[in-house]
C-alpha cells in the first residue's frame, strides 16, 4: 500500500454499493488483478496532461451540466 487504499478500505467502500461485493470482486482486489490496467490508465492520463478524473457533484436542482475540471470532463448536477 502506497496511497492509503488498503484492501480493507477498498472492500469497505465496495460494501456500500449494492451487489458489488462477491468472491470474484474480493479476489480481484486482494490479488490486484487489474493493477496493470490502473497503472497504464494513470500513465495515459498523465501523458495527456490531465490532472484529475471526471467527477459527479450534486447540486440543488438535479439537472446534469457538463463541465471540465483539471482538463477532464466533469458532470455537475445542479
Amino acid at each position: 500500500m502506497v496511497d492509503g487504499f488498503t484492501d480493507e478500505f477498498l472492500l469497505e467502500m465496495a460494501s456500500r454499493v449494492e451487489g458489488l461485493r462477491g468472491p470474484g470482486f474480493d479476489a480481484a482486489v486482494r490479488t490486484m488483478k487489474y493493477q496493470a490496467f490502473v497503472v497504464a490508465s494513470e500513465e495515459a492520463l498523465q501523458d495527456a496532461g490531465a490532472s484529475a478524473l471526471g467527477t459527479l457533484m450534486p447540486g440543488p436542482s438535479g439537472v446534469e451540466q457538463p463541465g471540465f475540471e483539471g482538463g477532464c470532463p466533469a458532470y455537475y448536477i445542479y
